[in-house]
């Protein structure tokens, strides 16, 4: 019975998502409801109390920290970082908001959930950025994480996920640690725009954690001072985009009238109907979204904006919805429940773990901090080639053509498949039905179709080298990630 839930929660992730990526107004988050009283005035969010929950005798859900019961691609020793990993419970009220933001279906709930902050040891490491995103539905879970951990980690930058999930409670608190997580409490899913900005909010509160640890005096050190950057990627990138479209951002102040969110970085999702004119936008796309849905995400395509609204687009070739990081098997949440094996993706095919877009991301992330703090605008915005009847353009090696292009497009040695298929007698796997059409997976070239390319290995690895050398300099692509990339490539079989 434990993972009847888990199961039929992974079937949602892999399916019911794929609307998320062209609305900015998820319906199951807004009551259909008469207006009960008038939408708050803009201020300050009201902040939740808020208390340290120190280390208990398991690993605190969602933990990324290595220990016992966790392994994979996105745990990490943080120790020798300098980093730890804490959490804290929040208490507070919110509301419940109609349809489209447009009234209080329900006001002054209350509600206790959790933050897990990922957070230098020393304040004076601090960059001055933090970095917000809400745990996934069905999931516990945040996917940006995974893609920038390593840059966020090395540049001195806090993480901070916020629980906002009322069918999370069960499986992932209640029924993993019921001792500890008993008083955790989310009556309504719609009291999540309401958690998302008290928990920023709180970030920015002099009576706050990081204001208590020291962590504003190092950020007022800091050209820019301190920022606060939203994110999320697929359903929680399109909760960016409702954020802002349905009032919340507008409302949601700082103490000198700015908005709490700076910035938003959205991944694989929807951009905002109406760009905010005070917090700049990127948004980032794969491949595989325009691959399935590539009218709908043609109608989210927007120009460049450099001022007041500040905008980007990017349409990235040879990338999947999903990483190969991204696979539920390499989740802590699933691990520390049980349920590593019952979430392991089957697909026909493997995933691909050179075509994802995780080098980008940390990427849109590194720019929009110079674009918040130095004012230079990131690269400029780029989109795949379509044909006339709106299917995507392919070269003589089945490569998408257009877009900010990596490597294994550019100077390829497969043909990169953005969707995959599930293998056979997955379907009656609920965990994996539907979830390999999110994976890039990759068909490589026989000896003839290299010896047609390159005039030998080492001719091949310099011209990529050369091509990430050019994306690096163009600011697509940071100096780490060409490390990483050719880390990669050197260690294929040739």
């Amino acid at each position: 019975m434990r993972f009847r839930f888990v199961l039929a929660g992974l079937c949602v992730l892999g399916m019911a998502e794929t609307p998320g990526w062209a609305q900015s107004q998820p319906s199951p988050y807004y009551r259909e409801a008469p207006r009960v009283a008038p939408l708050p005035d803009p201020g300050i969010p009201p902040l939740p109390q808020w208390k340290l929950v120190p280390p208990g005798k398991k690993p605190v859900m969602g933990a990324v920290n290595a220990g016992p019961g966790l392994d994979g691609p996105n745990v990490h020793d943080l120790a020798p970082r300098g980093y730890v990993e804490e959490e804290y419970f929040l208490a507070g009220t919110g509301n419940v908001y109609t349809t489209g933001g447009k009234g209080v279906a329900e006001a002054n709930v209350p509600y206790i959930t959790r933050i897990l902050m990922r957070r230098p040891k020393d304040p004076s490491n601090f960059s001055g950025n933090v970095i917000i995103e809400p745990s996934r539905d069905v999931n516990e879970w945040t996917t940006t994480w995974p893609s920038a951990a390593p840059y966020m980690l090395s540049h001195g930058d806090i993480f901070v996920a916020f629980t906002m999930a009322k069918a999370n409670l069960p499986t992932f608190f209640h029924g993993y640690d019921k001792e500890r997580y008993a008083s955790l409490s989310i009556p309504d899913e719609g009291l999540r725009w309401d958690i998302m900005a008290q928990t920023a909010g709180l970030m920015r509160s002099p009576t706050g954690p990081l204001a208590q640890l020291g962590f504003f005096v190092s950020a007022s050190s800091k050209k820019g001072g301190f920022r606060i950057i939203s994110t999320g990627t697929s359903l929680t990138g399109g909760m960016q985009s409702a954020f802002i479209d349905n009032g919340h951002h507008a409302r949601a102040l700082r103490r000198d009238g700015g908005p709490v969110m700076d910035g938003f970085l959205i991944l694989v999702s929807s951009r905002p109907k109406v760009l905010p004119p005070d917090a700049p936008v990127i948004a980032l796309v794969a491949e595989g979204d325009m691959a399935r849905n590539a009218q709908r995400m043609v109608m989210q395509r927007a120009a460049d904006a450099d001022g007041p609204t500040r905008f980007r687009w990017y349409e990235l070739a040879g990338t999947g919805h999903a990483n190969w990081e991204d696979q539920s098997q390499f989740t802590p949440a699933f691990q520390l429940i049980g349920a590593k094996e019952k979430s392991t993706v089957r697909c026909q095919v493997p995933v691909s773990e050179v075509a994802a877009k995780v080098d980008f991301t940390t990427a849109a992330l590194s720019n929009l901090q110079v674009w918040l703090r130095e004012g230079t605008p990131p690269p400029p915005g780029r989109v795949l080639e379509l044909n006339a009847d709106g299917s995507l353009k392919r070269d003589a090696n089945g490569n998408a053509l257009g877009g900010v292009r990596p490597h294994w497009v550019a100077v390829p040695a497969s043909t990169i498949m953005p969707v995959s298929a599930e293998a056979e007698g997955s379907a009656q796997i609920p965990a994996t039905g539907g979830l390999c059409g999110m994976f890039a997976t990759e068909k490589p070239f026989t000896a003839e179709q290299r010896a047609k390319l390159y005039k030998d290995r080492a001719d091949y690895l310099a011209q990529v080298e050369r091509h990430l050398t050019a994306l690096v300099a163009q600011r697509y692509l940071l100096p780490g990630g060409k490390v990483h990339q050719m880390k990669q490539i050197e260690a294929m079989t040739w």
